[in-house]
Protein backbone atom coordinates (compact mmCIF):
# COMPACT_ATOMS: atom_id res chain seq x y z
CA UNK A 1 0.00 0.00 0.00
CA UNK A 2 1.26 3.32 -1.18
CA UNK A 3 0.14 5.28 1.61
CA UNK A 4 1.72 2.54 4.21
CA UNK A 5 5.58 3.50 2.49
CA UNK A 6 4.98 7.17 2.97
CA UNK A 7 3.77 6.93 6.30
CA UNK A 8 6.19 4.73 7.61
CA UNK A 9 8.74 6.61 5.47
CA UNK A 10 7.36 10.34 7.25
CA UNK A 11 7.97 8.38 10.67
CA UNK A 12 10.92 7.48 10.58
CA UNK A 13 12.33 10.88 9.15
CA UNK A 14 10.64 12.59 11.63
CA UNK A 15 11.65 10.00 14.39
CA UNK A 16 15.43 10.50 13.18
CA UNK A 17 15.10 14.50 13.64
CA UNK A 18 13.37 14.33 17.20
CA UNK A 19 16.29 12.22 18.36
CA UNK A 20 18.92 14.24 16.74
CA UNK A 21 17.92 17.49 18.17
CA UNK A 22 18.94 19.35 21.35
CA UNK A 23 21.69 16.28 21.77
CA UNK A 24 19.78 13.54 22.58
CA UNK A 25 17.82 16.00 25.30
CA UNK A 26 14.43 13.90 26.19
CA UNK A 27 15.49 11.19 24.73
CA UNK A 28 14.83 8.01 26.67
CA UNK A 29 16.12 3.85 25.99
CA UNK A 30 14.62 0.78 27.42
CA UNK A 31 14.34 -2.75 27.07
CA UNK A 32 11.36 -5.54 28.44
CA UNK A 33 12.05 -8.96 28.54
CA UNK A 34 8.45 -10.68 29.10
CA UNK A 35 7.14 -14.36 29.44
CA UNK A 36 4.85 -13.55 26.89
CA UNK A 37 3.85 -10.82 24.08
CA UNK A 38 0.02 -10.17 24.87
CA UNK A 39 -1.85 -7.88 22.86
CA UNK A 40 -5.18 -6.84 23.54
CA UNK A 41 -5.60 -10.50 25.25
CA UNK A 42 -3.68 -12.58 23.03
CA UNK A 43 -0.37 -13.97 22.42
CA UNK A 44 1.67 -12.54 20.02
CA UNK A 45 4.54 -15.56 20.30
CA UNK A 46 2.86 -18.81 20.83
CA UNK A 47 3.03 -18.38 24.70
CA UNK A 48 7.17 -17.99 24.05
CA UNK A 49 9.35 -15.25 25.75
CA UNK A 50 9.71 -11.79 23.88
CA UNK A 51 12.57 -9.36 24.27
CA UNK A 52 11.49 -5.81 23.12
CA UNK A 53 13.58 -2.75 23.09
CA UNK A 54 12.80 0.57 22.79
CA UNK A 55 13.90 4.45 22.15
CA UNK A 56 11.10 7.45 22.81
CA UNK A 57 12.14 10.92 22.52
CA UNK A 58 9.72 13.95 24.90
CA UNK A 59 9.61 17.17 23.94
CA UNK A 60 8.07 19.46 26.76
CA UNK A 61 5.26 20.84 24.33
CA UNK A 62 4.27 17.41 24.25
CA UNK A 63 5.07 16.35 20.81
CA UNK A 64 6.80 12.29 21.27
CA UNK A 65 8.51 10.02 18.92
CA UNK A 66 9.03 6.79 19.50
CA UNK A 67 10.22 2.77 17.83
CA UNK A 68 9.43 -0.02 19.63
CA UNK A 69 10.18 -3.31 18.66
CA UNK A 70 9.70 -6.95 19.28
CA UNK A 71 10.03 -10.35 18.27
CA UNK A 72 6.57 -12.30 17.32
CA UNK A 73 5.48 -15.74 16.70
CA UNK A 74 2.28 -16.81 14.48
CA UNK A 75 1.08 -19.69 13.31
CA UNK A 76 -0.14 -20.23 10.05
CA UNK A 77 -2.46 -23.06 8.60
CA UNK A 78 -0.64 -25.06 5.47
CA UNK A 79 -3.59 -26.68 5.05
CA UNK A 80 -5.68 -30.01 7.17
CA UNK A 81 -4.47 -27.81 10.29
CA UNK A 82 -1.28 -28.44 10.60
CA UNK A 83 0.46 -25.64 11.87
CA UNK A 84 3.76 -24.24 11.06
CA UNK A 85 5.50 -21.54 13.33
CA UNK A 86 6.02 -17.90 11.80
CA UNK A 87 8.91 -16.58 13.45
CA UNK A 88 9.45 -12.26 12.89
CA UNK A 89 9.67 -9.25 13.92
CA UNK A 90 7.48 -6.51 15.03
CA UNK A 91 8.29 -3.25 14.75
CA UNK A 92 5.90 -0.18 15.56
CA UNK A 93 6.79 3.63 15.12
CA UNK A 94 4.90 6.46 16.53
CA UNK A 95 3.81 9.78 16.20
CA UNK A 96 2.08 11.59 18.43
CA UNK A 97 0.64 14.23 21.54
CA UNK A 98 0.31 14.50 24.85
CA UNK A 99 -0.81 17.11 26.80
CA UNK A 100 -0.98 17.70 30.41
CA UNK A 101 -4.42 20.09 30.86
CA UNK A 102 -3.23 19.91 34.66
CA UNK A 103 -1.86 18.13 37.20
CA UNK A 104 -4.90 15.51 36.98
CA UNK A 105 -5.99 15.56 33.67
CA UNK A 106 -4.25 15.26 29.97
CA UNK A 107 -4.87 13.94 26.60
CA UNK A 108 -2.99 12.34 23.81
CA UNK A 109 -3.60 11.45 20.09
CA UNK A 110 -0.80 9.41 17.80
CA UNK A 111 -0.90 7.70 14.98
CA UNK A 112 1.24 4.39 15.18
CA UNK A 113 2.49 2.49 11.72
CA UNK A 114 2.90 -1.21 12.95
CA UNK A 115 5.83 -3.29 10.67
CA UNK A 116 6.37 -7.16 10.18
CA UNK A 117 9.87 -7.14 8.65
CA UNK A 118 10.00 -10.48 8.18
CA UNK A 119 6.70 -11.81 8.29
CA UNK A 120 5.15 -14.36 5.92
CA UNK A 121 1.90 -14.69 7.79
CA UNK A 122 -1.55 -13.00 6.28
CA UNK A 123 -0.45 -9.53 9.12
CA UNK A 124 0.46 -7.48 7.31
CA UNK A 125 1.79 -3.59 7.95
CA UNK A 126 -1.07 -1.27 9.19
CA UNK A 127 -1.41 1.77 10.25
CA UNK A 128 -3.97 2.83 13.91
CA UNK A 129 -4.85 6.19 14.92
CA UNK A 130 -5.39 6.83 19.11
CA UNK A 131 -7.20 9.35 20.88
CA UNK A 132 -7.32 8.74 24.91
CA UNK A 133 -7.04 10.90 28.25
CA UNK A 134 -6.28 9.95 31.71
CA UNK A 135 -7.87 11.54 34.86
CA UNK A 136 -6.08 10.86 37.81
CA UNK A 137 -5.56 6.95 38.17
CA UNK A 138 -7.91 6.13 34.72
CA UNK A 139 -7.28 6.06 31.75
CA UNK A 140 -9.70 5.77 28.68
CA UNK A 141 -8.79 5.08 24.92
CA UNK A 142 -9.93 4.58 21.21
CA UNK A 143 -8.10 3.18 18.60
CA UNK A 144 -8.89 2.90 15.14
CA UNK A 145 -7.61 1.56 11.47
CA UNK A 146 -9.45 1.18 8.30
CA UNK A 147 -6.59 -1.59 6.87
CA UNK A 148 -6.91 -3.88 10.27
CA UNK A 149 -4.18 -6.33 10.69
CA UNK A 150 -3.36 -5.18 6.74
CA UNK A 151 -6.68 -6.05 5.51
CA UNK A 152 -9.12 -4.18 4.01
CA UNK A 153 -11.54 -4.03 6.84
CA UNK A 154 -12.11 -1.83 9.98
CA UNK A 155 -11.13 -2.65 13.55
CA UNK A 156 -11.28 -0.25 16.54
CA UNK A 157 -10.96 -1.10 20.15
CA UNK A 158 -12.27 0.89 23.41
CA UNK A 159 -10.41 0.36 26.14
CA UNK A 160 -10.19 1.94 30.04
CA UNK A 161 -7.65 1.46 32.49
CA UNK A 162 -6.65 1.88 36.15
CA UNK A 163 -3.04 2.55 37.41
CA UNK A 164 -3.53 2.75 41.59
CA UNK A 165 -0.27 3.35 43.30
CA UNK A 166 0.07 0.88 46.31
CA UNK A 167 2.29 1.21 49.11
CA UNK A 168 5.84 -0.02 49.27
CA UNK A 169 6.22 1.38 45.86
CA UNK A 170 3.76 -1.44 44.32
CA UNK A 171 1.06 -0.96 41.81
CA UNK A 172 -2.09 -1.90 40.81
CA UNK A 173 -2.68 -2.10 37.20
CA UNK A 174 -6.33 -2.92 35.78
CA UNK A 175 -7.68 -3.16 32.11
CA UNK A 176 -10.66 -3.83 29.93
CA UNK A 177 -10.39 -3.21 26.18
CA UNK A 178 -13.14 -4.07 23.61
CA UNK A 179 -11.86 -5.08 20.01
CA UNK A 180 -14.37 -5.16 17.16
CA UNK A 181 -13.15 -6.06 13.37
CA UNK A 182 -14.78 -7.15 10.14
CA UNK A 183 -15.26 -10.91 9.48
CA UNK A 184 -12.24 -11.48 7.52
CA UNK A 185 -10.31 -14.26 9.69
CA UNK A 186 -12.78 -17.11 8.70
CA UNK A 187 -14.80 -15.84 5.76
CA UNK A 188 -17.73 -17.77 6.27
CA UNK A 189 -20.35 -14.83 6.96
CA UNK A 190 -20.34 -11.43 6.56
CA UNK A 191 -20.82 -10.67 10.05
CA UNK A 192 -18.53 -8.69 12.40
CA UNK A 193 -16.44 -10.22 15.27
CA UNK A 194 -15.83 -8.35 18.70
CA UNK A 195 -14.26 -9.77 21.60
CA UNK A 196 -13.47 -8.33 25.19
CA UNK A 197 -9.81 -8.61 27.37
CA UNK A 198 -9.43 -8.08 30.63
CA UNK A 199 -6.23 -7.88 32.45
CA UNK A 200 -4.89 -7.20 36.45
CA UNK A 201 -1.71 -7.30 37.87
CA UNK A 202 0.85 -5.92 40.47
CA UNK A 203 3.84 -3.68 39.97
CA UNK A 204 6.78 -2.68 41.42
CA UNK A 205 9.95 -0.79 40.97
CA UNK A 206 13.21 -1.92 41.90
CA UNK A 207 16.94 -0.76 42.10
CA UNK A 208 16.32 0.53 38.73
CA UNK A 209 14.17 -2.42 37.57
CA UNK A 210 10.39 -2.48 36.97
CA UNK A 211 8.99 -5.77 37.20
CA UNK A 212 5.06 -6.40 36.58
CA UNK A 213 2.90 -9.94 37.30
CA UNK A 214 -0.25 -10.05 34.60
CA UNK A 215 -3.42 -11.86 34.72
CA UNK A 216 -4.35 -12.04 31.18
CA UNK A 217 -8.10 -13.36 29.29
CA UNK A 218 -10.58 -12.89 27.18
CA UNK A 219 -14.17 -13.68 26.19
CA UNK A 220 -13.74 -14.30 22.92
CA UNK A 221 -10.67 -16.92 22.12
CA UNK A 222 -12.86 -18.25 19.19
CA UNK A 223 -12.76 -14.94 17.22
CA UNK A 224 -9.58 -13.41 18.36
CA UNK A 225 -7.74 -11.81 16.00
CA UNK A 226 -4.81 -14.01 15.73
CA UNK A 227 -5.53 -15.66 12.83
CA UNK A 228 -6.39 -19.80 12.01
CA UNK A 229 -6.64 -21.91 14.59
CA UNK A 230 -4.62 -20.27 17.03
CA UNK A 231 -7.66 -19.92 19.53
CA UNK A 232 -5.94 -21.45 22.18
CA UNK A 233 -3.90 -18.05 22.23
CA UNK A 234 -6.61 -15.98 23.47
CA UNK A 235 -7.46 -18.02 26.68
CA UNK A 236 -6.28 -16.86 30.50
CA UNK A 237 -2.84 -16.56 31.35
CA UNK A 238 0.06 -15.06 33.56
CA UNK A 239 2.42 -13.13 32.35
CA UNK A 240 6.06 -11.85 34.19
CA UNK A 241 8.02 -9.19 32.94
CA UNK A 242 11.09 -7.09 33.76
CA UNK A 243 12.07 -3.82 32.28
CA UNK A 244 14.97 -1.01 32.64
CA UNK A 245 14.76 2.10 31.12
CA UNK A 246 17.77 5.01 30.62
CA UNK A 247 17.13 8.96 30.07
CA UNK A 248 20.06 10.74 28.10
CA UNK A 249 18.74 13.88 28.69
CA UNK A 250 16.14 16.33 29.89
Amino acid sequence: MMHNRVLKSALGLALLAALSSSAFAGVSAGATLTSDYVFRGTSQTNEGFAFQPSVTYEHESGFFASAWGSNVTFLLDQGGRQLVEDDGVEVNLTLGFDYAVNEKFSVMAWVMQYIYPSSDSVIKDYTEFHLGGTVGWFTLGFDFSNEFYGSEDTGTYLSAGLDIPLPNEFGLVAGVGRQSFDQFTQGNNNNDQAYTDFKLGVKRSWQGFDFALMYHDTNGSEVAPTFIATQDLADQRFVFSVARSFTFGE
